[in-house]
């Protein structure tokens, strides 16, 4: 027996209330998990041509007066532990998938880096957009020689010619303008075309109401419904 009694059904009740409450307030103080890095490219193109430069920049936390960090392609990891890895005169081999990750940051998602031989090579900072964001195609050429009446298309029609390499911008996509693009142009006396390149415009997203916040019936409506407070 216990000095306080015997046990009894609503005491043992209690007791697994405190168990349990404990065992929430402990898993509640765990730390978080950190958030992930964040590979940055600048120039911001992830296609390039042989001979290209690009810097890699890796955006996290770091601990002060500590800001090594740890790079990986396709997984192995590389000898660089700065914020920052250049590549100089680009090849081929350097195509591939990369990684980073700070002294207080998780691993970063991979980043696709793909290095092309040729001439001609269209680039853009992303290749799926929301609907309403811009859309940047650039016609890039190896070793940014000249190129002249430069013409971009958009699932094989015409869509901006130029004399000079201006780049085409989109300000505001729709759903039209997906697609897929190229970009064509004259380099010393030979009429060049890039490979075709998929951009990818995807439409605003939607709600679907609960049967029940709706009087029983469900309902899509736009997300600007929401601000108005007339959605249902």
């Amino acid at each position: 027996n216990s000095l306080y009694g015997p046990a009894t059904p609503i005491s043992i009740a209690a007791q697994y209330l405190f168990h349990s409450f404990f065992l929430t307030v402990s898993a509640g103080t765990q730390a978080e998990d950190p958030p992930k890095s964040v590979v940055i490219l600048d120039p911001p193109w992830d296609r390039l041509l042989e001979k290209d430069s690009v810097t890699l920049k890796c955006q996290g936390a770091y601990p002060p007066g500590d800001d090594s960090t740890e790079w990986r392609w396709n997984g192995t990891l590389i000898s660089n532990k700065a914020s920052s890895y250049s590549i100089t005169d680009a090849t081929v081999g350097n195509s591939g998938e990369y990684t980073c990750k700070t002294g207080l940051s998780a691993q970063s998602d991979p980043l696709r880096l793909e290095v092309y031989k040729g001439w001609l090579l269209l680039q853009a900072p992303r290749w799926v957009v929301q609907e309403g964001e811009s859309i940047r195609l650039r016609c890039h050429t190896w070793k940014n020689i000249t190129i002249q009446k430069v013409q971009y298309f958009q699932n094989g029609m015409g869509k901006k010619f130029s004399h000079q390499n201006f780049e085409y911008h989109i300000p505001n996509a729709t759903l039209k303008d997906g697609g897929s693009y190229f970009c064509r142009g004259i380099i010393k006396n030979y009429n060049l075309s890039s490979e075709a390149v998929k951009v990818t415009v995807q439409g605003k997203r939607v709600h679907l109401e609960s049967s029940e916040a709706c009087g029983g019936r469900g309902k899509f409506h736009p997300h600007w419904e929401d601000e108005l407070g007339g959605h249902c």
